[in-house]
């Protein structure tokens, strides 16, 4: 999954993912999502966000 890799990459590099925030968080917004998979695109929206600071 892309979010793992996003957690998992160099700081350096983060920037390049930061315009799929967005998406992201649409993403983690759906009701159906399975638990597993949402704390995984939650801790990537976190590592995103802290690059946009």
């Amino acid at each position: 999954m892309l979010c793992d890799a996003i957690r998992s990459m160099a700081k350096q590099l983060l920037p390049e993912f930061a315009p799929l925030l967005a998406h992201y968080e649409r993403w983690a917004a759906q009701p159906d999502l399975p638990a597993q998979d949402r704390r995984s695109i939650e801790s990537a929206v976190a590592l995103l966000w802290g690059v946009q600071k």
